[in-house]
């Protein structure tokens, strides 16, 4: 018979995550365009992502994102860190070019 356990996994982070980061990025962010580091942890099916350089900062309803529990049911975790792109839309470069105009003509 196969027995199972829950697992309660806490505070998910990866030491030195930003500097890794920074080193290791592909593209700068700028006012069109942002990436991100994302650590996914899953086994088998079960699998919860987060951001590596601001663990906490996507907490959905109070339950922050860097926690897991998991019914362990394989004895094998995976762990994969992903670069995400993410480029703005025309009207949001529009929107922080008219915020940016205007903190310059304030000056």
């Amino acid at each position: 018979m196969k027995r199972h356990a829950l697992v309660h996994l806490t505070d998910l982070h990866i030491v030195g995550g930003v500097r890794l980061a920074e080193k290791n990025q592909s593209i700068a962010n700028t006012d069109v365009q942002l990436r991100e580091f994302w650590v996914q942890i899953g086994m088998l099916n079960q699998l919860i992502d987060f951001n590596m350089e601001s663990p906490e900062a996507d907490s959905n309803k109070g339950i922050k994102r860097n926690q897991a529990l998991f019914l362990w049911n394989d004895s094998k975790l995976d762990i994969n860190i992903q670069e995400k792109h993410f480029r703005l839309e025309k009207d949001e470069e529009a929107f922080i070019k008219q915020i940016r105009d205007k903190m310059n003509s304030q000056n």
